[in-house]
């Protein structure tokens, strides 16, 4: 299963023939150090993209039924996390799980940050949920947090202003999280029917 899984080499070499080694190590792609995020980002993109159809071939082919039971909540979009597990349902379901804890950090942390008007632990939570914001698509969260930023550098913001956007994020990760919870509970039956679980 994972033959076709990209790898990308991490190096400090420069040279000419760097590309030549690498290929020819079995690599897809490789990065010279000190790399950028974005740029490591874009490259296993492509390759994932690249290489998820032959990987999932068989995967889509067996559990068209619980993608479909996955996709169907929202306001989140599985369809890149589920890309990216490429078959494996203990990995997804790993990933959500973590995807869930981190909003409850969020929502526990949140109202704090706020009401002292804490601008830099607020940079930091926003960091810090980058990626499930991306995978997960919770354009939602991303612009109560956006626009939580722009709130705190205003001087004319009353605590009734702040309380209203923790009552929105409260609110929206209530629902992101009951549907993150449908998707654990779906793939936990799954993963104990096919002998996965634990």
């Amino acid at each position: 299963m994972y033959q076709d899984l990209p790898i990308v080499a991490l190096t400090a070499d420069v040279s000419g023939d760097v590309a030549h080694k690498v290929l020819e190590a079995g690599m897809n792609a490789y990065l010279t150090k000190p790399f950028v995020e974005e740029e490591l980002y874009t490259t296993i993109t492509q390759l994932t993209t690249q290489a998820i159809p032959q990987m999932n071939q068989t995967f889509e082919t067996e559990h068209k039924k619980e993608n479909r039971v996955l996709q169907q909540a929202k306001p989140i979009n599985l369809e890149q996390v589920i890309l990216l597990a490429a078959g494996d349902k203990l990995f997804l379901w790993e990933v959500i799980v973590a995807c869930h804890s981190s909003l409850d950090e969020l929502q526990t942390d949140f109202a704090i940050i706020m009401l002292t008007r804490n601008r830099e632990a607020l940079r930091f939570v926003k960091h810090k949920l980058k990626t499930s914001i991306s995978m997960f698509e919770l354009y939602q969260i991303q612009t109560i947090l956006e626009q939580s930023v722009s709130i705190l550098q205003q001087s004319s913001t009353t605590d009734e202003d702040l309380h209203k956007l923790v009552a929105r994020l409260e609110k929206e990760c209530q629902l992101v999280k009951a549907c993150l919870a449908q998707y654990i509970d779906t793939l936990e039956q799954v993963l104990i029917f096919s002998g996965e679980g634990t």
